[in-house]
């Protein structure tokens, strides 16, 4: 019984800690080349951004969102930071309050940039 306190303050500090985002983790950068947003009341709302990392610039990727909740495309020519995994790139944007948040985008395209004219 004096042992429940102890636990539950070790389940509490771990959520905690487990809840910050370490911004060191979302290193890479990513480019906004350009960014287009579509709602409708029928199919809910697109919103579609193509990325470039400058480490790797003939790489582009372009990432879309869907449903019905809303979300933001940031200008072109924004720099965001981030991290690519498997099938998404997931960027660091901060809320209304200031708070910094992980925003997943999906992956649906990847396309070779043409450099040479």
């Amino acid at each position: 019984m004096k042992r429940w306190p102890i636990v539950l303050l070790i389940l509490a500090s771990a959520a905690v800690w487990a809840g910050t985002i370490n911004e060191a983790d979302y290193a890479e950068q990513y480019e906004v080349m350009n960014g287009n947003t579509v709602k409708s009341w029928m199919i809910g709302n697109f919103c579609t951004m193509a990325l470039r990392s400058p480490a790797n610039t003939n790489m582009i990727f372009i990432v879309q969102k869907r449903g019905h909740g809303g979300c933001q495309v940031p200008d072109a020519g924004t720099t965001l930071r981030g991290r690519r995994t498997k099938n998404e790139i997931e960027v660091l944007t901060r809320d209304e309050k200031g708070k910094l948040k992980v925003d997943k985008w999906p992956i649906v395209s990847t396309s070779e940039a043409n450099t040479h004219r």
